[in-house]
């Protein structure tokens, strides 16, 4: 494994800089992931936003899976 360059070390990275790698991060996931990421970036936490509104906050079975395969 490549060590990590100093400057992206967490005490070493300004601001600027880790929001401008964070824009490229959509560019660099795998097409395969796509869906899991969609689902853990805007689908499950927009249904928690929802759920939250009506005083029930909890994951689905299906959320809590997805967000498994995301993780694995």
């Amino acid at each position: 494994m490549k060590p990590m360059e100093d400057r992206f070390l967490p005490a070493n990275i300004s601001v600027q800089a880790f929001n401008a790698l964070l824009d490229k991060y959509p560019s660099t996931v795998p097409l395969k992931l796509d869906q899991s990421e969609n689902a853990r970036l805007r689908t499950i936490p927009q249904a928690l936003e929802e759920r939250k509104r009506s005083g029930k906050v909890f994951l689905t079975k299906d959320e809590v899976v997805a967000l498994l395969e995301w993780k694995l």
